[in-house]
């Protein structure tokens, strides 16, 4: 979309302009560490991959112009930091882990940093390595306390993000809760299961498990018309023509979506509430439709 192509080269620009205000004094701003960080935790990781890649180099054909022994260096770090951030920067648990991670990833960059100026004859100094150590603690707390805004203002969703929509205290896990919670015990069974399923797939577990928590919303409107919210023995169905429960039923989905942007969930997780049925057809409604009426359109009780 264009907001998230807004978003990429918006993160190239300021590391970019990082580089070249850091070049006058000489110096690499390791800001590829924050570019990274950024783009492998809010875009796919394929993306985030060839745009540090292509960005890393290209910030330091910016900054170091004419210096071709800086930018060899920026040759291997780009390199190095599109791969190693693939294996450290895409599953994360929580903020300190984030911080932790990368920490690390800043460490594996300085130490290709260090061997190749090492290899190029380049000045290595004690202040010079103090002064990276702290640049890996800067950028990497900055990653995460400028991570709100990147949400807010281009709609990207972060691990950090994917944990807070999966937090009990979230208020529309609250209303399933008070208002629906058959369907709560639902959701959470689901995102158990999917969360796992989704790990040995290798796939985006937080996500999962995030569109599995939202995507019965919609039950919130009509909760009782649910069989996991019906008390024993009481069935609303049951007085029903099977044509309005299969219309009722079927219309949580256009009701979650409803709910989904009035309560601001990512769009992310709006696909969850709009697909989890495919097209399937109401069995049950149509089965019973048959028995009363004989000529029933299936596609008529389908999602």
């Amino acid at each position: 979309t264009v907001s998230d192509v807004t978003y990429v080269c918006m993160l190239l620009v300021l590391y970019w302009s990082a580089q070249r205000t850091f070049a006058v004094w000489g110096m690499d701003s390791l800001a590829i560490l924050a570019l990274t960080g950024w783009l492998y935790m809010t875009v796919p990781p394929l993306v985030a991959f060839h745009v540090t890649l292509g960005g890393g180099l290209l910030g330091f054909l910016i900054a170091f112009e004419g210096m071709s022994s800086m930018v060899a260096v920026g040759c291997v770090l780009s390199g190095v930091a599109a791969g190693v951030g693939y294996f450290t920067l895409r599953e994360v648990g929580n903020r300190l882990s984030i911080w932790r991670n990368l920490f690390l990833f800043g460490l594996c960059l300085l130490a290709a940093t260090f061997f190749l100026k090492w290899g190029l004859g380049l000045d290595i100094t004690w202040n010079l390595l103090m002064g990276n150590l702290l640049l890996c603690a800067f950028w990497s707390s900055l990653v995460i306390a400028i991570l709100p805004l990147w949400e807010t203002l281009f709609e990207v969703v972060s691990p950090l993000r994917f944990l807070e929509l999966s937090h009990p205290s979230q208020p529309l896990l609250k209303r399933l809760q008070l208002e629906a919670p058959g369907t709560y015990h639902h959701v959470i069974m689901v995102g158990t299961l999917a969360e796992a399923a989704a790990d040995q797939l290798k796939m985006n577990g937080l996500l999962v498990k995030a569109g599995a928590y939202y995507h019965d919303i919609g039950k919130l409107k009509r909760p009782n018309f649910f069989v996991e919210n019906q008390l024993a023995g009481e069935n609303v169905h049951d007085g029903m023509a099977p044509a309005l429960s299969a219309l009722v039923i079927i219309s949580h989905v256009k009701d979650g979506v409803e709910i989904a942007e009035q309560y601001k969930v990512p769009r992310v997780l709006h696909a969850f509430i709009e697909e989890h049925h495919g097209t399937t057809t109401l069995s049950y409604f149509y089965r019973k439709a048959l028995e009363q009426d004989g000529d029933v359109v299936e596609d008529s009780l389908r999602y």
